[in-house]
């Protein structure tokens, strides 16, 4: 084949990276029969043959990188997540509220007056405004939601039970409600029951008064009519929190009296100073609404304040919101535990 045209051509053009064919095509010329060799030339990928793709991974540089900016993005993301659930847990919160204040303006315009405190029932069976308000809300009480242990040593949890009277952030830090005899003091909300005095016969608060103290068949209510501004008169809002049974490790629980922070030094320092800082009450008011609570007041509106807008009792705008003839009675006996004051 060597020196052959057609072979020659054939190793020039696949040389020149071509892959040449030849057809023999006949043609007409002059009334006579023509044979011609055409070349059709197709080009290749190459000049070699093709070969497989080189793939590689990563290298580890480049997967630190994109974990690095995973986690960035991810710190930048949960904080406005645990911002929408906080918003979330309010929300819920004063809507519990607003049906409590709902419930609580038609026992009134029924009653012509507001219901008693736990303790000034005059049935005393300690059930004054749960009670009061049953009828209204058709909600169930959340009690017994810990039972004592074989050997009543311990109380164990029964689990959350949601309803009306039930914050959703005191679920969630398991808080504890007290059966039929005790819920007075353990509770998701307090009630307004003294005004801004540390005693039970005030008369200031919503939840009356005993002419004889302490003689719940001589309770005098507090009447609708007595409550001079109602829209800045406080009625109901999220309790004070402490820990049952501290030395044994015990659940949290609100207390009933929504005044409780001005009463005893213990108090005080947990909601106005965050003290002691790994108390578990302490952190859990913390944790509710970031810090601060939801009060509903007697026409049904519904603040969210800070603890010095609420139980500091030494500015006047603070301590008049608390007595239902709305003066702050600054000379009249308030008691506030001794310093440090909050700023």
């Amino acid at each position: 084949m060597q020196g052959h045209p057609a072979v020659d051509a054939i190793d020039k053009s696949t040389a020149e990276g071509y892959c040449c064919w030849y057809a023999m095509t006949s043609t007409l010329a002059r009334g006579q029969a023509e044979t011609r060799c055409e070349k059709r030339d197709l080009q290749r990928s190459a000049r070699k043959a093709p070969q497989v793709l080189n793939l590689r991974g990563f290298t580890l540089i480049e997967l630190l990188v994109v974990i690095a900016i995973i986690a960035i993005l991810a710190a930048m993301l949960l904080p406005a997540l645990s911002r929408a659930k906080s918003a979330a847990d309010s929300a819920g919160c004063k809507s519990n509220l607003h049906q409590l204040a709902l419930g609580l303006a038609m026992y009134v315009d029924d009653y012509k007056g507001y219901p008693p405190s736990a303790n000034l029932a005059p049935d005393r069976t300690e059930q004054g405004l749960i009670a009061g308000l049953q009828p209204y809300l058709k909600a169930p009480w959340p009690g017994g939601n810990y039972k004592w242990d074989a050997q009543g040593k311990n109380l164990i949890y029964q689990g959350a039970k949601n309803s009306v009277w039930t914050c959703p952030v005191y679920n969630r830090l398991r808080g504890e409600f007290g059966d039929a005899n005790s819920f007075w003091y353990a509770t998701s909300y307090g009630y307004n029951q003294e005004g801004s005095l540390s005693w039970v016969d005030s008369g200031w608060g919503l939840a009356g008064y005993t002419v004889n103290e302490g003689d719940p068949s001589t309770w005098i209510p507090t009447r609708q009519s007595q409550v001079v501004c109602p829209s800045d008169m406080i009625a109901m809002g999220d309790a004070t929190l402490m820990v049952d049974n501290p030395n044994l490790g015990g659940p949290i629980y609100g207390i009933f009296r929504l005044n409780m922070a001005v009463w005893e030094r213990v108090y005080w320092d947990a909601v106005m100073l965050g003290l002691p800082a790994g108390d578990s009450a302490v952190k859990g008011m913390m944790q509710r609404h970031s810090g601060r609570w939801n009060i509903v007041f007697c026409d049904g509106h519904i603040e969210t304040l800070r603890p010095s807008d609420l139980f500091d009792l030494r500015k006047p705008l603070v301590a008049q919101r608390w007595n239902n003839d709305h003066q702050a009675h600054a000379d009249d006996g308030l008691v506030l535990p001794p310093p440090p004051y909050p700023p």
